[in-house]
């Protein structure tokens, strides 16, 4: 969908089209709306600007995009070798 906004085209995307483009289902992006994801409603449709989607994930999930701490890394090994600790002791 093809729409104007301060004088250039920008194109908007519905959850669907978003949903194909952005590989979330559906769902997901109805939970990102309730957590203030931009959209504009045009009657019952919504509609959403990529770009302000890309800004809006990338500004309140960074985490998802950052590497975990070294002292979580070190959680984690701890967590695998307990595991396997016990994994061992079992057989």
């Amino acid at each position: 969908m093809r729409s104007h906004k301060k004088g250039t085209d920008i194109e908007y995307m519905d959850l669907k089209e978003l949903s194909h483009a952005k590989k979330f289902c559906v769902a997901t992006l109805r939970r990102f709306l309730k957590k203030g994801m931009p959209h504009y409603r045009v009657g019952r449709k919504i509609l959403v600007d990529p770009d302000e989607y890309d800004d809006w994930l990338r500004n309140n999930f960074r985490q998802a995009y950052t590497a975990p701490s070294p002292d979580s890394q070190d959680d984690i090994r701890d967590l695998v070798r307990d595991a396997l600790e016990k994994v061992d002791a079992a057989c």
